[in-house]
């Protein structure tokens, strides 16, 4: 009698498992060495699974070494994933299926911010938690975790009083370079002053000089929108008051842009009110506002298109806005747009926390208004009235 060989086929699932497991000695050799015999095709599933399992343990092993606790809920407050940092932190004996947020947190300081997390439907939450052995800045962002099928919630609590003092070395930091970079941007504007006097003024030379002036009088801005910004939120801002001419401050702003805005051949626009408003307050600290302004338009408004800046008055306010041409802000963008507490590594976001401190140091209000596709306003009003106890 003779006998015909059949290959042994098995599912790839099957067979992976099969590999997975003979490697480690739980199934018998014979079964493991029939499976190696397939051709290959189990082998590759092998490969990619021993591949996932190492990524996944590298993975594991990562967030584990973060010093923030990290957390990944569901909807219903049901613990899929948790660093080791996390468990210690909320008092959460072990992960299982089994476990319920807030309702497993033994460390009862925290029971209140998840309850919050949970009743929420905000995309982004953000809050600071008195607890031993600390304080803590909880943070929370909802997305859709496609691997999962489902939305989910990412929990951050890291340690405020050493984010904070970190903050504070960097503010340092950056407070004694601003300080160094003065010295020397000085002497660039006295050369650049002293070359164009020595050469004169023409058609051909007339268009560097002011693209040299717009740059080294940007950069000097630049410098002190973040010295501005730490002594802001520091309190220790003086305001140096003195009467402004609201249709003059404008018309200057305005001006100073011509050597952006020529190359992109953007029309700029300037409206201002027929009684000349006056008013008291910081020229220089509102110059900067107003420069921070002209320079969002800038990036915002495509070639050809317009840059308005305006100021103007109501019974107890002066008004000043730039509107530009642009594609607008989102309503996400729009909301966050003058936070106070951005980051000071972003220079764009860290200029417009200086406007709106800057502006509600002088008692007045400030607004970004926006539709998708239609531009966007930025502006602030100053009382008539005395804009500080100074004045």
């Amino acid at each position: 009698m003779k006998f015909k060989m059949r290959p042994l086929f098995l599912p790839a699932a099957t067979a992976v498992v099969c590999v997975a497991l003979g490697a480690a000695h739980a199934v018998p050799a014979a079964l493991t060495a029939a499976v190696v015999l397939l051709g290959g095709t189990a082998l590759v599933y092998a490969f990619k699974l021993d591949r996932i399992l190492d990524e996944k343990n590298r993975a594991h092993a990562l967030i584990d070494a973060v010093a923030d606790a990290l957390l990944l809920i569901d909807e219903q407050g049901g613990l899929i994933y948790s660093n080791q940092a996390a468990l210690d932190l909320l008092g959460i004996p072990r992960q299982s299926p089994g476990t319920f947020l807030p309702d497993s947190i033994s460390n009862r300081y925290f029971s209140p911010a998840f309850r919050a997390i949970l009743a929420s439907t905000e995309r982004h939450m953000s809050s600071e938690v008195d607890a031993a052995p600390g304080n803590y800045r909880i943070t929370a962002d909802r997305l859709f975790l496609p691997s999962l099928e489902r939305r989910v919630c990412v929990v951050v609590l890291r340690d405020a009083a050493g984010e904070k003092a970190r903050e504070k070395v960097k503010e340092d930091f950056l407070h004694i370079i601003t300080h160094e970079m003065r010295s020397p941007l000085a002497t660039i504007q006295g050369y650049a002053d002293i070359i164009m006097r020595k050469l004169g003024r023409s058609s051909g030379t007339e268009k560097y000089f002011q693209s040299m002036r717009y740059s080294i009088r940007h950069l000097r801005g630049m410098v002190d929108d973040i010295l501005n910004t730490t002594k802001l939120r520091d309190g220790t801002f003086v305001l140096v008051p003195a009467k402004i001419s609201a249709n003059e401050l404008i018309t200057r702003i305005a001006g100073q842009q011509e050597p952006m805005t020529a190359p992109k051949n953007i029309n700029i626009v300037v409206e201002t009110s027929p009684q000349a408003p006056e008013f008291s307050g910081d020229a220089e600290l509102l110059e900067r506002v107003l420069s921070a302004f002209a320079g969002n338009a800038l990036r915002s408004t495509p070639a050809g298109g317009t840059i308005t800046f305006g100021a103007g008055q109501d019974a107890e306010n002066v008004i000043f806005w730039v509107r530009d041409t642009g594609p607008g802000l989102s309503e996400e963008k729009r909301a966050a747009f003058f936070d106070k507490n951005a980051p000071m590594n972003k220079y764009e976001a860290l200029g417009f926390a200086m406007c709106g401190m800057a502006v509600e140091l002088h008692k007045g209000r400030i607004r970004a208004e926006s539709e998708a596709g239609k531009g966007c306003k930025l502006s602030f009003t100053i009382p008539k009235g005395p804009a500080c106890p100074a004045l």
